[in-house]
């Protein structure tokens, strides 16, 4: 049996050219109204709901590759825990762009635990002179708002950055007491 969004959903798609929002919006209500005895009416909400939310959505990044580099006396010649973290949704978004590092480093497990569905993180540990390379097709599958590094800094400062995820790639490169990132043209 097919679902509602599958058998019904193209139909009204179809329609929102020639009603415009306005109109579409009251088929669908119109419709929910008449089902709202069977089990279509979630069907008909959510698909209403998606139809006419302006909220960003999720977005796999575009990147073809992500290098990771660790100078030779990078965190003072120790090792540098860093996180990859994908942001899903708006509310996680707007707490993190506040968030430094040291505050991320002590709550990722709990923010992991209470809101796992609203982030997924990709954790790695490199040493001084120690380089990877995140494949592309591997972080494709982590759609997300938005994204942002993490560096776990003794020192004074954010240690935190942004990545755009309409971008082909990044190198992030550790330092002795900080951390740099660049967009990079990756063919």
């Amino acid at each position: 049996m097919r679902s509602f969004h599958t058998q019904f959903a193209p139909g009204l798609l179809a329609l929102l050219p020639v009603l415009g929002r306005g109109g579409l919006l009251a088929c669908s209500l119109a419709l929910a109204a008449a089902l709202s005895g069977c089990g279509a009416m979630s069907a008909v909400v959510s698909m209403s709901k998606d139809l006419f939310s302006d909220a960003p959505k999720p977005v796999p990044p575009e990147w073809k590759s992500v290098v990771v580099t660790a100078s030779e006396d990078a965190n003072q010649n120790s090792p540098v825990a860093m996180d990859l973290v994908f942001v899903k949704d708006q509310a996680m978004l707007t707490a993190l762009l506040a968030t430094p590092s040291n505050k991320w480093f002590a709550t990722r497990s709990d923010i992991r635990r209470s809101f796992g569905e609203s982030v997924d993180v990709t954790s790695l540990e490199l040493m001084p002179a120690q380089s990877f390379q995140l494949n592309g097709k591997a972080l494709a599958a982590n759609r997300a708002l938005a994204a942002f590094v993490f560096a776990d800094y003794p020192g004074p400062g954010e240690h935190r950055e942004r990545l755009q995820m309409a971008t082909s790639g990044y190198v992030v490169h550790l330092g002795a007491k900080g951390f740099k990132v660049a967009e990079v043209k990756v063919p």
